[in-house]
């Protein structure tokens, strides 16, 4: 009995946390509602109207404004909705590594390596922008050395707070919002008397507009939503909940970047002046602004904000560096895939977080623009390849979606609300009632009632439409009754073994490797963006537009410096792979020459040799060794020649 709970414990993870009632199915408690994916959501996209001060200077007051109200369009709604849906096809660590993973070795280790230099070119850019606040905030020079080492402090501080599980987006990051946006909203109303059109939409000559900077930081500032995609197996009902927040997140993180830059772009301020950090520049000529209370709430606010930021894509990255390891792309697997469990239960991989803030401090010393006009390509290619995963995994030969429908019978007994079911059974004095009840598709009370539900909900995805209002036989349910145990056993015998022969008739290890997978699809919570296909033209196209328009202006140095960089990847991979094969072969070797000059290796072959030798002769003498089968064995002398010429 034991055996077998562990093993449905084992098919059916938990991405929320549950709750255990006296008897009955274990509820699943989903933990995010429609105000804490929005907050939630704003706090890993934006978090405040850091970062805007750049694009004003590379493409002045119009041109900044455009980019404000086009870029959610192109670049978050694609974004967030595509890593909704798969998201919730994928519920694994390290996501957008996964998304990839059923076109290939090669495109998902492509993925991986464009990621992975994102990742090393994206995450110090926070600890610039914080160093950028500080200088600032306190009229610090701007030294090479000085920003290395606020750079180091800053991700000594994430690397601690991540190893050791310590949350900062939680309920405390609503207070954490309201305390960052509120400056602006003062800043906002204090610099409304001096609002006019002449500079707020004053235009730059087009040919004198950094089209690079302008659309790297529009590119950078709406980015995030593939972190806020990871949401959706712990958002409640989000069919409904997930587009209505996503709408408002997108509304909100829009507003707090253009009443800000409306508000700074009416101040007398020349706009090569507005670098990143210009904001606290910007209070300062406001009459409010005396003490530099404002000033310094902005800087503190931009301080804190993008700590706060970083800290969350540090996670987000280490975890895409563990799946990365886990698919056999990276070096030093056994040590980057270690995780440490906190009290809570939670995993953490805390090499992984310490090697990748080992790569990306240093970068931190480097300025705030060269890294912004550097990322643009990179944010590109990382957008191109989960539009890519995303159409694969709709309509790709070997995509999820297609697999699962070749293999529906898989999905019989593996949906979540069955397995969790039958758990609860195994742990009542119900359960011989309980099970085929939960067979035939019923509900079962603590009572003995049962409600029949065997009509097919219209919300379940068609690769399990029918699978459960397909009762077993009469003898299975008469084996169920008997004896629950064994048939519950027998069930997820069964299902290991379907799922097993369906991933070898796709010649891929996914369904094997990841069951969570079968589970999550098989769930009615799965999100689909809506319309069909005129749904996934409405996202990718903008989608491959924007990767377009990004390759085109980044000019051949970036691309050049991104193909040799998956290229040396590539070749210390395969380097790696080479030796560790080698030094496999030598210590195998070693073993197996230690193993033949034991004595008892040699004693046991001589007992093998003995054993065979006396076989041999017995079959001679016409005596057969084949094991009795309940018929009487005949000497080989007595088969004809007739029938031993046949072979």
């Amino acid at each position: 009995m034991v055996d077998f709970v562990g093993q449905i414990a084992v098919l059916a993870p938990d991405p929320g946390k549950s709750k255990q009632t006296k008897a009955g199915p274990r509820e699943i408690v989903k933990r995010v509602g429609m105000l804490e994916l929005i907050v939630v959501g704003f706090f890993m996209v934006s978090a405040g109207p850091f970062g805007i001060e750049e694009a004003i200077n590379a493409g002045g007051p119009l041109a900044t404004i455009i980019a404000i109200v086009v870029a959610p369009l192109f670049i978050s709604v694609p974004l967030a909705l595509m890593s909704a849906e798969l998201s919730t096809l994928f519920p694994c660590c390290g996501s957008p590594i996964d998304w990839t993973a059923d076109m290939g070795h090669f495109i998902s280790s492509c993925n991986g390596y464009c990621r992975l230099l994102f990742t090393i070119l994206d995450n110090p850019l926070y600890a610039a922008s914080v160093t950028d606040y500080l200088t600032s905030l306190f009229n610090l020079p701007n030294k090479l050395w000085l920003r290395l080492i606020f750079s180091f402090i800053v991700y000594a501080l994430v690397t601690v707070l991540n190893c050791f599980g310590i949350e900062i987006v939680n309920w405390f990051s609503i207070l954490l919002s309201v305390v960052i946006i509120l400056p602006f909203f003062i800043f906002f109303g204090a610099a409304a008397p001096q609002f006019t059109t002449e500079k707020i939409f004053a235009t730059r000559p087009f040919n004198e507009i950094d089209w690079v900077g302008l659309v790297s930081t529009s590119v950078w500032l709406y980015s995030g939503y593939d972190c806020m995609g990871s949401l959706a197996n712990d958002v409640r009902n989000p069919r409904k909940v997930y587009p209505v927040g996503l709408l408002i997140t997108v509304l909100i993180v829009t507003l707090v970047y253009l009443f800000p830059t409306i508000a700074g772009l009416s101040l007398d301020m020349d706009n090569t002046k507005w670098m990143n950090g210009a904001f606290v520049e910007a209070a300062k000529l406001l009459s409010i602004d005396r003490g530099r209370w404002l000033s310094t709430w902005i800087g503190v606010g931009g301080v804190v904000s993008n700590v706060a930021i970083l800290n969350v894509d540090h996670f987000c990255s280490a975890m895409e560096i563990y799946a990365m390891a886990e698919n056999n792309m990276l070096v030093g697997k056994k040590y980057l895939m270690k995780q440490y469990i906190t009290k809570k239960g939670e995993p953490i991989p805390r090499v992984a977080i310490i090697v990748l803030a080992i790569l990306c401090f240093p970068l931190g010393m480097l300025d705030f623009s060269v890294l912004i006009d550097v990322n643009g390509l990179m944010t590109a290619l990382s957008l191109f390849f989960q539009t890519m995963g995303f159409l694969y995994a709709r309509y790709g030969r070997n995509g999820i979606i297609r697999r699962m429908q070749r293999a529906p019978t898989i999905n019989q007994y593996t949906t979540r609300e069955t397995i969790e079911a039958i758990t609860s059974a195994a742990h009542t004095d119900t359960m011989k009632v309980g099970i085929p009840d939960i067979l035939h598709n019923k509900e079962h009370d603590p009572n003995g009632r049962s409600n029949d539900h065997s009509s097919p909900a219209s919300n379940v995805p068609p690769n399990t439409a029918g699978s459960l209002e397909q009762p077993r036989s009469a003898a299975d349910m008469e084996t169920v009754s008997s004896n629950p145990a064994n048939a519950a056993q027998n069930i997820l015998d069964e299902t290991a073994r379907e799922m097993d022969s369906a991933s070898k008739d796709a010649n891929l290890p996914w369904v094997v490797n990841h069951p969570q997978l079968l589970h999550a699809s098989a769930d009615n919570d799965l999100y689909r963006i809506p319309c069909g296909i005129v749904g996934v033209l409405l996202v990718t196209v903008p989608a491959f537009l924007v990767c377009i328009f990004i390759a085109v202006i980044s000019g051949w140095k970036p691309f050049l410096f991104t193909i040799v960089f998956v290229a040396l990847c590539f070749a210390i991979n395969a380097a790696a792979g080479a030796i560790a094969r080698c030094v496999e072969r030598r210590k195998a070797k070693r073993i197996q020459n230690s193993q033949l000059a034991s004595p008892s290796f040699q004693l046991a072959r001589i007992q093998a040799e003995f054993s065979a030798n006396l076989e041999d002769g017995d079959e001679r003498n016409g005596f057969s060794h084949a094991p009795y089968s309940g018929e009487s064995s005949i000497p080989l002398s007595n088969i004809p020649p007739s029938v031993t010429s046949l072979r």
